[in-house]
């Protein structure tokens, strides 16, 4: 896995590897968020979209999506 920050005003970073949509809840750092939205366009979501929603859901995130 790759992590690149991205500096701005509030910094944060970005995963790349493969397979990483499985591990995708567990590597958003803890906070008092337990709803994370998901921005795909509609030839991503219907491949990847349950893969990324099921890892929140183990990490204990709803979810909401905008396709």
């Amino acid at each position: 896995m790759k992590t690149v920050r991205v500096s701005v005003s509030r910094p944060y970073d970005v995963y790349i590897g493969s397979g990483i949509l499985r591990d995708a809840g567990s590597l958003i750092p803890g906070g008092d968020a337990r709803v994370v939205a998901v921005v795909s366009d509609d030839g991503g979501f219907p491949l990847y979209g349950q893969t990324l929603v099921s890892s929140l859901a183990r990490a204990g995130y709803g979810t909401v999506f905008f396709v």
